[in-house]
């Protein structure tokens, strides 16, 4: 529960790739996110359940899922994985939390 994720380094690139065609033209959506909807986002994209980010961002759990689902709605994102994909397109991944 550290927050952190694996990813086998053979397939690192292809994933790579494949956010940058899936996102390409995405970058400028982000702005349409509040803060708060970047940094639950950003969190859960590193693998962060919503009580830790909840416990992290000393808010509920509710109001992750509530800024959670939003962020979804408004970037069209259905799963874990897009929102992996999206945050590795904005560089919202390097360095950890």
């Amino acid at each position: 529960a550290s927050g952190e994720f694996y990813v086998d380094p053979t397939l690192q690139g292809r994933l790579i790739k494949f956010a940058q065609r899936r996102f390409a033209g995405e970058t400028a959506r982000h702005e349409e996110l509040s803060e708060q909807q970047v940094e639950v986002l950003r969190r859960y994209a590193l693998g962060f359940s919503i009580k830790e980010i909840a416990s992290r961002l000393n808010i509920s759990p509710k109001t992750v899922e509530t800024h959670k689902a939003r962020a979804e709605e408004k970037l069209g994102l259905r799963s874990r994985a897009d929102i992996i994909q999206f945050a590795l397109h904005q560089n919202w991944l390097q360095g950890g939390e």
